[in-house]
């Protein structure tokens, strides 16, 4: 996607000029890939974001932006595409609040290899699962869907989940045997499995208590709507996701995976342009961003933005999301450690360093000046400091030090690029 960061309306005074290897269909375009948008929220951060979304729709691109609704009380960036976008297609569904606006079905138009990787992955997010309770999942689920996909009789959702039991696996394999649908073998060998699951009752009680609080807790709901993710996907909507990170911590952080687990499979799967936006979301505890990351750096036409508050967070994760990025907009830092790691992300320069060498006004001087007078000056002045000599040294100095970045007004960020030669560009811009 290529963004105009140089137009007159956000310009702030100067004249611009850029290695050419940044631009794309003319001068005043960046290519953006990945973009990680540093600091809390403001009026250049939020004027910034509306800037990226409506120039990923203007695009052609299907948007999906993730919210933590909790930080946003009065989520003015929603309310003004629903109302300022009317000729594009508008999809939204909160996890705020009273229930659900509208449910996505992230299962729908999956295969069924990877409706068990939804499954296991949402029932991880649940409960810590035991080597014995995963490899009996995964066994139980295969043998069901291997059944299920033959000559499926009713629609597999979360809503119905408890329906697929033992006893439903004898039923279907007697039922499509009758059919001739599989033979005698396959039936005797599901109607084994069934009847052996009494051999697992530790195991089954816990998928089963799973699958009920998942459905106690309107999870079922969520993903059971009509509206499939490859259909929003594949129309350019604009779909706004707002989750709740206080009272519904598992079920905001469980959706979340299954969304980008599912946003991965679609962009192997599917030749579509898509741009996610992720604001105010600690994406430090989902492990599968980075694999979002790297699909999107990997995919020209898909692009992630992401706010970040503080950088230093994923110190301890094993990977830094700014290896993945190739623009950096900073705004203001409220955190000296966070203001040094983005000083160390702008790079440096070779810098002159002068220091002068001093002796005492005594050592230099003595006592050359005579009488009463040249003695009094002599008293007062003997413990100073006189130059005597610089020297120079050739140091490294960052592009922009901290103290830049922690004092950066409301409305403006620096910007740092990437550039084909390593040497990133940076400029600063502010919002009126």
């Amino acid at each position: 996607m290529a963004f105009n960061l140089f137009s007159k309306k956000r310009q702030s005074g100067g004249s611009i000029s850029i290695d050419n290897s940044c631009f794309v269909d003319g001068a005043n375009k960046l290519r953006f890939s990945n973009c990680l948008i540093a600091g809390t929220k403001s009026y250049g951060r939020d004027s910034l974001l509306r800037e990226l979304i409506a120039d990923s729709l203007n695009c052609g691109n299907a948007v999906f932006v993730i919210q933590n609704g909790t930080s946003l009380p009065n989520n003015s960036l929603r309310n003004e595409f629903t109302s300022g976008w009317g000729n594009r297609t508008f999809f939204s569904m909160d996890f705020c609040g009273q229930g659900f606006t509208q449910p996505i079905n992230l299962f729908k138009g999956s295969s069924i290899d990877f409706v068990q990787e939804l499954l296991l992955l949402l029932m991880s997010t649940y409960r810590e699962l035991s080597i014995d309770t995963r490899s009996f999942v995964e066994r139980f689920l295969t043998e069901v869907m291997q059944l299920y996909k033959v000559a499926p009789q009713k629609k597999f959702s979360l809503s119905n989940i408890l329906d697929f039991d033992g006893q439903w696996i004898i039923s279907e394999a007697n039922r499509l045997n009758g059919l001739s649908l599989i033979d005698d073998q396959a039936r005797d060998r599901a109607i084994k499995y069934a009847n052996n699951l009494v051999l697992y009752k530790k195991e089954v009680n816990e998928y089963e208590n799973f699958c009920m609080e998942v459905q106690k807790r309107n999870f079922a709901q969520l993903l059971s709507g009509s509206m499939a993710y490859s259909q929003l996907n594949s129309s350019q909507f604009v779909t706004f996701i707002t989750l709740d990170f206080i009272s519904s911590v598992k079920q905001s952080t469980a959706l979340l995976q299954l969304f980008i687990h599912k946003a991965i499979y679609e962009m192997r799967t599917a030749n579509i342009r898509t741009t996610f936006v992720f604001e105010d979301i600690d994406l430090a505890i989902i492990p599968e961003f980075r694999e979002l990351l790297k699909a999107c750096q990997s995919s020209p036409g898909n692009n992630c933005y992401f706010t970040c508050d503080s950088i230093s967070k994923y110190a301890d994760l094993g990977y830094d999301p700014r290896t993945y990025c190739n623009t950096y907009f900073v705004f203001r830092q409220s955190v000296m450690q966070d203001a040094e790691e983005w000083s160390k992300t702008s790079g440096t320069y070779k810098k002159d360093k002068a220091t002068q060498t001093t002796s005492s006004y005594e050592q230099v001087y003595g006592d050359r000046n005579q009488g009463f007078i040249g003695g009094l000056y002599n008293l007062i002045n003997r413990n100073k400091q006189v130059v005597t000599g610089t020297s120079h040294e050739i140091v490294d100095e960052y592009n922009i030090i901290p103290s830049e970045f922690m004092g950066l007004p409301d409305k403006a960020s620096k910007v740092i690029i990437k550039t084909s030669t390593g040497k990133p560009y940076i400029m600063q811009v502010t919002w009126p």
